[in-house]
C-alpha cells in the first residue's frame, strides 16, 4: 500500500514461544507494556475519521469482525470552474450589453465546401413477391357427405320428455347469463328479455343435424363420413357445423344425461330428434360434396300443438321438413344457461384413420349460431 494504515487485533490472545526459561518474566513484562501501548493507539485512533471494519471474507473466521484499517479520506478533486461563484449575477439581473445580440446584426453564414456532395446511387427496392411463382389457390377438402337417412343412427325413442316426479328437488333459480343474441323480427330487445322472464314460458333450441335452417344469419350443418381427421382447416365457416355419425351420438347421450340430471342449472329439458327417410333418389347421390339439405319430418310434440293459428308458420314448417335438427325444450328462464351448456359441450374422438392426424377435444357448438323458438315454433332470437 502507497498510503500508511495499521491493523489492530483487539482482544486476540499472544502467543510467545519461549526457547530458554531465563526469558520468561522479561516476556512477561514486555507483554503488558505492549498490551497497554495497543489500547493507547487504539483509543486515540477510534476518536478519530476514517475508521471503518475491515469485512474480508477470508479473516473473517479468524478475528470475528475485529480487525479495522485506518485510510485517510480521498483527496478532493480540483476545480476547473474559470469564474468563481461570487462572480455569478444574482437573479433577475438583466444581461449586460456585450452579451445581447441582434440577429440583424449578424453576417450570414458563407460556407468554405465548393465541391458538390457525393452522389449516392438509388437504391433499388427489390420485392421478393415477384419473383416467387404465383401461388395456386387453396384447395378445398372434399367432405364426403352422409345424404342418407339417420333414422337408425340414433336409438329410439326420439323424444324424451322432461321427468314430472315430484320427488325431484326443483331446480335452483337460473345464473345471471347475458351472452349476445339478435332478435328476429318482428321480436325486439324488450320482448325477448320480457319472453325470457316468464317462468311460465318454454322455449326450445333448433340445433341443426342436417341442412340449413328458414332464418338469416344461421349456421348451416352437415354429416360427414368417416372421422373428422381427414378434413382440413378452414374448410367451412367457424358458424358452420359438420357432424360425424360418432359426434351426433355423442351429442345425443350428452343431452340424455342432462335431462336425467337432478336439480340442473338448466331446469327441466325435454329432447327431440327430427328425420325422415329418404327417396330413392337422394340415396343414389350419396358420397356428393354439397352440405345440402336433407328432408325429414316435422315431429313437434311440444311446441306446434299449442298453436291457436298455425297458417303463419306453415312456410317454416315446410322447410324444416327438409331439415335434420335437434330440437331442446326448457323453460324461457333458463334458456341462456341451456345455450352456454350447449357450447361448452366436448366431443372427443374416440379412433382415428390409419394415417390420419390426430383430433383433439371441438367443441361443435361454441361458434355456431342457433335459433330459440317459443311455444308456437316462431323464431324469437340467434345466439
Amino acid at each position: 500500500m502507497n498510503k500508511p494504515a495499521i491493523a489492530v487485533h483487539a482482544m486476540f490472545p499472544l502467543a510467545y514461544h519461549q526457547t530458554h526459561p531465563s526469558q520468561a518474566a522479561a516476556h512477561i513484562h514486555n507483554a503488558d507494556t505492549l498490551l497497554a501501548q495497543g489500547r493507547t493507539i487504539a483509543r486515540a485512533g477510534c476518536g478519530l475519521s476514517g475508521w471503518r471494519a475491515h469485512d474480508t471474507i477470508s479473516t473473517r473466521g479468524c478475528f470475528l469482525r475485529n480487525a479495522f484499517t485506518y485510510v485517510f479520506p480521498p483527496p478532493l478533486a480540483p476545480t476547473t470552474a474559470d469564474v468563481p461563484s461570487s462572480a455569478v449575477k444574482e437573479w433577475n439581473t438583466r444581461p449586460s450589453e456585450s452579451e445581447i445580440f441582434s440577429i440583424a446584426g449578424l453576417r450570414p453564414f458563407e460556407s468554405t465546401l465548393v465541391s458538390l456532395p457525393p452522389g449516392n446511387p438509388a437504391v433499388l427496392v427489390h420485392d421478393q413477391k415477384l419473383d416467387d411463382p404465383p401461388q395456386s389457390p387453396k384447395k378445398r377438402v372434399k367432405v364426403n357427405v352422409d345424404v342418407g337417412p339417420l333414422d337408425e343412427l340414433i336409438p329410439l325413442p326420439h323424444y324424451i320428455s322432461a321427468p314430472l316426479d315430484v320427488r325431484i328437488p326443483l331446480p335452483r333459480s337460473p345464473l345471471d347469463i347475458h351472452p349476445t343474441f339478435a332478435p328476429i323480427p318482428p321480436q325486439t330487445t324488450s320482448s325477448v328479455e320480457d319472453l325470457l322472464s316468464s317462468i311460465y314460458a318454454r322455449v326450445a333450441w333448433l340445433i341443426p343435424v342436417r341442412g340449413v335452417q328458414p332464418w338469416n344469419d344461421v349456421s348451416r350443418a352437415s354429416v360427414a363420413l368417416g372421422h373428422l381427421s381427414v378434413l382440413g382447416p378452414g374448410h367451412l365457416p367457424a358458424s358452420d357445423i359438420v357432424w360425424t355419425h360418432d359426434a351426433l351420438r355423442q351429442f345425443w347421450t350428452f343431452l340424455c344425461s342432462c335431462s336425467e340430471t337432478q336439480g340442473s342449472v338448466t331446469g327441466p329439458l325435454s329432447l327431440s330428434f327430427h328425420t325422415a327417410p329418404r327417396s330413392s333418389s337422394m340415396r343414389s347421390q350419396q358420397g356428393t360434396t354439397l352440405p345440402g339439405a336433407s328432408p325429414c319430418h316435422l315431429a313437434n310434440n311440444e311446441s306446434e300443438m299449442t298453436s291457436s293459428d298455425p297458417e303463419p308458420l306453415m312456410p317454416i314448417v315446410r322447410v324444416l321438413t327438409d331439415i335434420d335438427y335437434v330440437k331442446v325444450y326448457c323453460d324461457a328462464p333458463w334458456a341462456m344457461s341451456v345455450r352456454r351448456m350447449l357450447a361448452q359441450w366436448t366431443y372427443e374422438e374416440d379412433g382415428c384413420a390409419e394415417g390420419a392426424r390426430t383430433v383433439g377435444g371441438i367443441q361443435f357448438l361454441e361458434f355456431a349460431k342457433l335459433v330459440l323458438v317459443n311455444e308456437t315454433g316462431e323464431g324469437v332470437l340467434v345466439s
